[in-house]
């Protein structure tokens, strides 16, 4: 570029569109006891920011015993566990995750 035949050096600008921050999600679960004869429901919501742009989330989730294997997976904001699925004595780890839908972004 050049003003008034003078040559300036060439300015490249970035322009990055921020987005709304990911939701805060809460997974809540009955109270105990929890017993291998009876339904669990495992509930979630996802909070979003108050100034950023509310968006559909794809909920997903896995159940998984103390040593990492798969013991059930669904999806939506509840997760049922049938009668039978857990056995007494062992631990197990809940994981959600919500996706914004058309997005990449997530929250675990």
């Amino acid at each position: 570029m050049s003003f008034l035949g003078a040559p300036s050096p060439l300015a490249t600008a970035v322009i990055i569109r921020r987005g709304s921050p990911p939701p805060l999600l809460s997974m809540d679960l009955p109270p105990p006891p929890y017993t291998t004869d009876k339904t669990i429901f495992l509930n979630s919501q996802a909070q979003f920011s108050a100034c950023g742009q509310r968006a559909s989330l794809g909920m997903t989730w896995t159940l998984q015993d103390r040593v990492g294997t798969l013991v059930l997976a669904g999806s939506g904001s509840t997760l049922k566990i049938n009668p039978g699925i857990l056995k007494a004595g062992e631990t197990y780890r809940a994981k959600l995750v919500a996706r914004l839908t058309g997005s990449d972004l997530s929250s675990t």
